[in-house]
């Protein structure tokens, strides 16, 4: 993974029919940088989330990684998928085959069983996914967006549906791509699991960013300034 991996983004905005999903959101993420995207339900962070994955089509305003925009480079984003729909008919092990083969033409393949067993799903490899339970589906996800150690990777709600150990797996996954200088950009409402992953807290309010704040420098805590923000 490259030492000097980069997100830009620029004046980002996405607008819906009935309103403005984001407006105008910039900011820079550096290499080693696990940003946790905080906000109530209807803030924006989905909306920024496929923004950058480049997954919607924008209304102004652009994401880079590493001077590419994220819609030419979707080779190098892990996205946690939020269905599975188009592979429920394969098996664990069959999805995550031909994800890399078409993914990475062939490569990772030797990843699959680790993650498998990592995220304790390898008894199941064999199950078809429309077999699965919501929580393995979920984990499956998430197996698909770690695949492959991308230099960015973009998770909506990666907590909902885990259980501890999953959690605490995803936990170490996190600390190890920041250690190889990987990006990571989750979204979550669960505040002390994020507090004690994340090096940073970007806040959405409307659409907008609302305080953006590095945890050693963050006061008040995490869950005060929330309070502050929102309720």
């Amino acid at each position: 993974m490259k030492k000097n991996n980069t997100l830009e983004i620029h004046e980002l905005t996405k607008q819906y029919a009935k309103g403005t999903g984001i407006s105008r959101i910039s900011f820079t993420v550096n290499a080693g940088e696990i940003v946790a995207l905080i906000g109530p339900n209807g803030a924006g962070k989905t909306t920024l989330m496929k923004a950058v994955g480049g997954l919607c089509r924008l209304s102004g305003g652009e994401a880079l990684l590493n001077n590419v925009p994220t819609f030419q480079c979707r080779e190098n984003l892990g996205f946690m998928q939020e269905a599975l729909d188009f592979y429920e008919k394969m098996t664990v092990y069959e999805a995550l085959d031909f994800l890399c083969a078409v993914k990475f033409r062939g490569g990772c393949r030797e990843e699959i069983d680790h993650y498998l067993k990592a995220y304790q799903l390898f008894e199941q490899r064999n199950l078809r996914i429309s077999r699965l339970s919501l929580g393995m589906k979920r984990k499956l996800s998430l197996i698909m967006a770690l695949m492959g150690d991308c230099p960015l990777l973009l998770l909506d709600e990666p907590t909902n549906g885990i259980d501890t150990a999953g959690l605490i797996q995803l936990k170490r996954d996190l600390l190890r791509r920041r250690d190889q200088n990987g990006i990571a950009l989750f979204t979550s409402h669960v505040l002390d699991w994020a507090e004690h992953v994340c090096s940073r807290c970007i806040f959405l309010k409307t659409g907008e960013i609302a305080a953006d704040c590095r945890m050693e420098e963050m006061h008040p805590p995490l869950e005060k300034l929330y309070e502050n923000l929102y309720i």
